[in-house]
């Protein structure tokens, strides 16, 4: 079986754990506004779709699909009061705040010109000199790829690993970095989540999520230590290039990866502006549901960060396409009651994609996709998949 054959039946696999989670994510999803009358004599409690509604009256579709008016006291009520209307899909893309969402893309703006000056700096770490002009180019290049022309896929890391090796000889490093770029983004992100689920209300989960966040930043620390521990590196790591194949191409990429870490100050200042990138992009997702109208109420804003950067966790496992329906059954999870409807959180996981969306298709004009079409293989058979 061919890499080509092997990298197909990868991505069916994905299609279809993709397709799973999204029909999980979507169970009991109502398009459109439902709502439930009160029990009668000769009925019990109907659930009918809500085709309008004002202070007096709502108006429903009976099955004939024929409008009937109903006195608004018919309208059943929940424990605490409140009419069992549940709106749908639509009336929750249709209700979003326009202001909220504009201030959400504004926010999302700077995201790729940090994220290309972090590339930039961690290049340099590895003597690999490119303009500030450059980063930016490839950066959104990548960034086009992996959320418009091949969704989910790896084509924006390919795409910056060629761009960046036009500028070097040292190829392998410049791969090892684009590896490092994506660790030390998750780095950022596992610091907000974590620093949130501490900060917000004394909801056990987001204990639960800051402990295991807070754990895996301890495990990237220790792998660093070990990396560049010289004995332990000498008499393990050293040790275990020998048996494996590819010697040479293991001591760069391990090479490399000390020369990253012992630039102690920039490898800090990469982390910071990680860090700052994630709150603006997390950020953006908690201005995202407060233009849907979810509950902010008491100490709940601060919860929305905490879930909303685990939500961007989850939807980093490369099990799905770009995370679609994993990061949905995370909001679900999260946010489904207590915050918002089943509408509510799922508009949230579209809007967020679509910031991604917007700030990747500038990367268009600096993407020549048959260049890049033509190059891919001879970077892979060069590099490795």
């Amino acid at each position: 079986m061919t890499k080509r054959q092997k990298k197909h039946i990868f991505t069916v696999l994905r299609i279809i754990i993709c397709v799973v989670f999204v029909a999980l994510a979507v169970q009991g999803l109502s398009i459109h506004d439902k709502v439930t009358l009160k029990a009668d004599s000769s009925n019990g409690e109907r659930v009918c779709r809500l085709a309008g509604e004002d202070d007096a009256t709502v108006t429903i579709l009976t099955q004939d699909g024929e409008e009937q008016v109903v006195p608004r006291e018919n309208v059943a009520v929940d424990s605490e009061g409140s009419e069992r209307i549940e709106r749908g899909l639509g009336t929750a893309f249709k209700s979003s705040n326009p202001v909220y969402l504009f201030l959400a893309i504004a926010l999302f703006a700077p995201v790729p010109l940090i994220q290309s000056l972090r590339f930039q700096l961690m290049l340099r770490a590895q003597e690999i000199e490119l303009t500030y002009w450059e980063s930016v180019k490839i950066t959104m290049g990548g960034n086009f790829l992996n959320f418009v022309f091949l969704i989910g896929s790896t084509a924006g890391d390919v795409f910056k690993a060629y761009c960046t090796t036009l500028h070097t000889e040292r190829k392998t490093e410049a791969v090892t970095t684009i590896l490092f770029d994506r660790v030390v983004g998750l780095s950022g992100l596992l610091v907000v989540a974590g620093l949130m689920s501490f900060t917000g209300s004394a909801d056990p989960m987001l204990r639960k999520l800051g402990v295991f966040a807070l754990v895996m930043l301890g495990i990237f620390l220790l792998g660093a230590w070990m990396i560049t521990a010289p004995k332990l590196s000498e008499l393990v790591l050293q040790k275990m290039f020998a048996r494996l194949p590819g010697i040479e191409y293991l001591k760069r990429i391990h090479g490399a990866t000390e020369r990253l870490i012992r630039h102690r100050p920039m490898l800090l200042l990469c982390l910071f502006l990680a860090v700052v990138l994630q709150f603006m992009v997390v950020g953006a997702g908690v201005l995202c549901a407060r233009a849907l109208h979810m509950d902010f109420s008491g100490d709940k804003a601060w919860d929305y960060f905490a879930y909303i950067g685990c939500g961007h966790m989850v939807a980093a496992i490369p099990i799905s396409l770009m995370g679609i329906g994993t990061m949905e059954i995370a909001y679900k999870q999260f946010f489904l009651g207590e915050y918002g409807t089943l509408p509510q959180l799922l508009c949230l996981a579209i809007w967020v994609r679509v910031l991604q969306l917007i700030w990747s298709l500038p990367g268009a004009l600096f993407t020549s996709v048959s260049q890049y079409r033509q190059q891919e293989k001879e970077l892979e058979d060069e590099l490795g998949e």
